[in-house]
């Protein structure tokens, strides 16, 4: 029996708004659904839903944010274009606040947002407050955990700004440089589009 090897479930982008001395930063995720082969006896599909990072990139630092509708309009279509699926793009909506995500929203993106506050509580709340989410740092950085330790995360070997992503993972792994000042962009960027991924149902991500 012949059967499609992959197919894409979703596409979903993490925006990380960045200020005076921090970067803004733009991961792009595609979940897609892995057929392994068949089981002998029942010939149910084995499957396994991987991760995919299709784009990852920092905006120079001392942009305005009024480059950002140019910018993301960009990585939208060639994120469409790479998955053939509408993507969801969330976005940090801690530090600028409603303007910039009112600037977004009135961008023309094809795309659903879901703008977050990120914060330091204990818990994510279940439910938006006019149409805003807030989720708790600690939980972003489980969902990216739990996406790298169980092997579903996959990025190319020639990524651009790996090296980047893989120092700021290390630096957050050390409990001691949690609230450090180092660069964390990528890292909320890629957690950001996993995020939107699990609030949009398109992976079950269970964390702690």
């Amino acid at each position: 029996m012949r059967f499609p090897s992959e197919t894409t479930k979703g596409a979903f982008l993490g925006l990380d708004l960045g200020q005076r001395r921090d970067y803004t930063a733009i991961a792009a995720i595609a979940v897609t659904d892995v057929i392994l082969g068949q089981e002998p006896v029942a010939y149910n599909f084995i499957r396994r839903t991987e991760l995919r990072i299709v784009h990852l990139a920092r905006i120079p630092l001392g942009s305005p944010y009024s480059e950002l509708p140019s910018v993301l309009h960009r990585v939208v279509d060639q994120t469409r274009h790479f998955v053939n699926a509408k993507p969801t793009l969330a976005v940090d909506a801690t530090g600028p606040g409603t303007p910039v995500i009112e600037m977004i929203r009135n961008a023309g993106l094809d795309s659903s947002l879901l703008p977050a506050i990120i914060t330091g509580g204990e818990s994510s709340a279940r439910k938006p407050v006019n149409g805003v989410y807030s989720v708790a740092r600690k939980d972003l950085l489980s969902i990216l955990r739990v996406a790298i330790e169980t092997g579903r995360l996959k990025g190319a070997p020639s990524m651009p700004l790996k090296d980047e992503l893989l120092a700021e993972l290390r630096t957050l792994e050390a409990e001691s440089a949690s609230h450090a000042r180092n660069h964390d962009d990528l890292v909320f960027a890629v957690a950001l589009a996993l995020w939107a991924a699990k609030i949009r149902g398109a992976v079950s991500i269970q964390v702690d």
